[in-house]
């Protein structure tokens, strides 16, 4: 909460429900292609993005497991890149619905 005030004011108050609408959005389709992906480099680079993503945004567990698979892609760690993927699924998604979200008509 204390990183979204931040972010409401440095972006103003009425851009900021847009913000985290656009992160919902492109944080399910980047885990999508992360899962749905057998290319190393992609599922690494897809998960830099998401832990710069979601430090911004101030979701520190889902920023941590993020670098946790990056780092496992990057070290060829077969075992903790399939553990590390098992588990953002759900992590994602508890992490999304804790979002502040405004009906859509309000959002644009």
């Amino acid at each position: 909460r204390e990183t979204l005030e931040e972010l409401r004011g440095a972006v103003g108050p009425g851009r900021l429900p847009r913000l985290i609408q656009v992160f919902i959005e492109e944080t399910r389709a980047r885990i999508a292609r992360i899962i749905a992906s057998n290319d190393i480099q992609l599922i690494e680079d897809e998960a830099h993005t998401l832990k710069a993503a979601a430090g911004t945004f101030g979701a520190l567990a889902l920023r941590d497991a993020a670098a946790k698979l990056e780092i496992a892609c990057r070290k060829a760690d077969a075992q903790g890149r399939l553990a590390n993927l098992a588990m953002l699924p759900g992590l994602v998604d508890r992490t999304l619905t804790s979002f502040p979200v405004q009906p859509a008509s309000r959002v644009r």
